[in-house]
């Protein structure tokens, strides 16, 4: 419905807004520029580099030498690592929406009515939706500007 269309979006906009919102504040830019530069745009390492988006390359270990530095640590001083929580992918977002929720272990909760909700309107609003989009949407993807493949 047109007010379902509008609480997605709604949402869409507010996360994108905090994601803007982090850039600028990481990167001392104004918000315009983060926002003229992302649009949703997925960009190379070194066409990133070239936009003021990265200062370097680097993996986790020199990410977490560069936090040590910056905490005035030791170099060979030993840290502990935590992995922050997953957050729920779109489709669960979605689904919690319509009062539907999923267990750790993805069985519905108990007493969940949502498979006529699920049929009748959550599958039409996902299926137009690349599929990596729901399962792995904290997943670095690209999109390209052409199809591969054939009919």
């Amino acid at each position: 419905t047109d007010e379902e269309r509008a609480v997605i979006l709604t949402k869409l906009r507010y996360y994108y807004g905090r994601f803007v919102a982090q850039v600028a504040r990481g990167r001392r830019l104004p918000e315009a520029s983060v926002d003229a530069v992302g649009r949703g745009h997925v960009w190379s390492g070194d066409a990133a580099l070239r936009r003021g988006l990265v200062d370097e390359f680097g993996g986790l270990m020199d990410a977490v030498a560069e936090a040590k530095r910056r905490a005035g640590l030791a170099e060979g001083e030993r840290v502990a690592l935590q992995a922050a929580p997953e957050e729920p992918g779109l489709l669960t977002q979605l689904l919690r929406l319509f009062g539907i929720n999923f267990g750790a272990d993805g069985e519905r909760a108990a007493g969940d009515g949502g498979t006529e909700v699920v049929s009748r309107i959550v599958a039409p609003l996902v299926r137009g939706l690349p599929g990596s989009l729901l399962v792995g949407p904290s997943t670095p993807q690209a999109r390209m500007e052409f199809e591969v493949g054939g009919e």
